[in-house]
């Protein structure tokens, strides 16, 4: 996690290698979980927070690179999308008030972001999906200009050799297909 990636086109050899580092990894992890390393409490919690970036009308602003700029906090970070970003929350001992500490620090985040996006007319919306994106807004070229989410989506498309369905069904149906890992 959080390391860079660079784009490009991947081989068979480069996927075995991959496929031997994941090997050791799940390996290591297996032993962790076996000698009971996660076992001891740490009574600590931390957040983080996905957000959407919008216009005053509501509508998706495809510029997290250029809020994130302005912000300059390592504690908020590119999602997806161009038009999310995440904000971290470090952790705090589950003692006392720690959810007004948490909420506080949340809180002071949050408006310093909104001011800096403000100065490119866009606002924080901490909102799971926002309700304003349409299809146009779903698109490979709206992914984050990060090299990881450009390897991911190739790799997940060369591997998948067809086009993604999203069929939800809930209040309102939704059924579409996409080239991309972008809805």
């Amino acid at each position: 996690m959080g390391e860079k990636v660079v784009a490009g086109s991947y081989d068979l050899s480069d996927r075995q290698h991959y496929r031997g580092k994941l090997r050791q990894c799940l390996t290591g992890l297996a032993r962790l979980l076996e000698e009971k390393r996660f076992d001891r409490p740490k009574n600590l919690m931390g957040l983080e927070i996905e957000l959407n970036l919008a216009g005053p009308d509501g509508m998706p602003r495809m510029m997290n690179a250029q809020v994130l700029e302005r912000i300059a906090s390592r504690d908020f970070q590119t999602e997806l999308a161009m038009f999310n970003l995440e904000v971290n929350i470090a952790p705090h001992r589950l003692d006392g008030r720690v959810f007004d500490r948490l909420a506080e620090e949340l809180h002071t985040s949050l408006a310093y972001a909104h001011r800096k996006a403000g100065e490119l007319d866009a606002g924080i919306m901490m909102i799971g999906i926002l309700p304003t994106l349409d299809r146009d807004d779903l698109v490979s070229s709206n992914l984050s200009d990060v090299d990881r989410y450009t390897l991911l989506n190739d790799q997940i498309v060369a591997a998948r050799g067809e086009d993604f369905v999203l069929d939800i069904d809930g209040v309102e149906r939704l059924v579409c297909t996409s080239k991309s890992i972008a809805p």
